[in-house]
């Protein structure tokens, strides 16, 4: 069977673009790594940027990374065989009060299904972690199962991403799971000069390179 998943509901990792690891602004920092460029090569470099290029590329490398979740985590180490099939990046309009996220389809059998609920009702560990997460408070409801009365009334319901997402970020988080900063590594392996629009900004990448 799919289901759709996402980095709120398991967040071994976040795709959030803005104030964030992720901002563009970082790379461009890391990509000079303290050398000498003006405010004006700067300001031409970040009005430059193609944005759905660089979304793409974050894109890509969190695929990577969510394939290494569910390829040495959840099989490697838990027995637990989850295809992770397509993907895309949600951005929305204003950031007051959410960020980026990565929506994916993963394929799952009954018998794996299965194997992940009955682990999770026998798990006194798990249930104690989740008490703790998975609080509401003011300003925030909080959607996650807390105990196992709320898991298997989604279970019953069928609701099955809460399901699965719940236990498998708490496997996220006994492994210390989180690949936002090897998204990162990868976007500056990739290089600035992938994600400029115009020649002028390839110019003073250049230049600024020749300086460093």
């Amino acid at each position: 069977m799919k289901i759709e998943l996402n980095t709120d509901l398991l967040p071994v990792l976040s795709v959030g673009m803005y104030e964030s690891i992720l901002s563009i602004d970082n790379l461009i920092e890391r990509e000079f790594d303290g050398g000498e460029y003006t405010d004006e090569e700067r300001e031409c470099m970040t009005d430059s940027i193609d944005m759905a290029v660089y979304k793409n590329a974050v894109k890509k490398f969190a695929m990577e990374s969510m394939k290494e979740f569910f390829r040495d985590i959840c099989f490697g180490k838990e027995g637990y065989v989850i295809e992770l099939l397509d993907g895309k990046i949600w951005s929305p309009r204003y950031y007051n009060y959410k960020t980026d996220t990565l929506d994916y389809t993963v394929e799952i059998s009954e018998f794996v299904l299965g194997k992940i609920i009955v682990d999770a009702i026998r798990n006194d560990k798990f249930w104690a972690w989740a008490d703790q997460r998975y609080r509401s408070y003011d300003g925030h409801i909080c959607f996650m199962p807390r105990d196992k009365v709320e898991f298997m009334k989604l279970v019953l319901a069928g609701e099955y991403d809460r399901v699965v997402a719940a236990y498998l970020t708490y496997i996220g988080f006994i492994y210390g799971c989180d690949y936002t900063y090897d998204i990162y590594e990868n976007l500056s392996e990739y290089g600035l000069g992938k994600f400029l629009n115009d020649e002028k900004a390839q110019a003073v990448l250049t230049a600024a390179y020749e300086r460093s």
